[in-house]
């Protein structure tokens, strides 16, 4: 994962960075992953960044075009594994079909999600 953001702050005492406007990309050969927040906390180790505020997700295939973009107000990004997760409402919509839900468990890894419940989903008809 690769992270970008204006303005870093780091609290020895905490063990927390503090991010404003934080931009997380991971790219894989077929797809690339955009993560965007009003702001973040970054733990010491750098393992775990906590998005709050307005947090999108795009997941795009350069190859294909195609695209998905997630919204919610907060996500836990687990570096190691690639994985992100929340507990919060959830928005996606890929240009044809919306789904809405409370909670989302995301693996960016291998490119799967769970919709944990309430899950509403409409879809255009071909």
């Amino acid at each position: 994962l690769n992270m970008q953001a204006p303005v870093l702050r780091n609290d020895p005492e905490l063990q927390l960075g503090t991010i404003e406007n934080p931009v997380v990309r991971l790219i894989q050969p077929d797809v690339v992953w955009n993560l965007t927040s009003d702001s973040a906390t970054v733990t010491a180790d750098k393992e775990h960044v906590q998005l709050s505020g307005q947090v999108n997700v795009r997941r795009d295939e350069p190859a294909t075009g195609a695209w998905v973009i997630l919204d919610t107000r907060e996500v836990l990004v687990e570096v190691t594994p690639k994985t992100a997760s929340t507990d919060q409402a959830v928005s996606m919509y890929d240009g044809y079909n919306q789904l809405e839900a409370i909670g989302l468990d995301l693996d960016m890894q291998t490119d799967t999600f769970k919709l944990k419940q309430q899950v509403k989903a409409t879809y255009e008809v071909n």
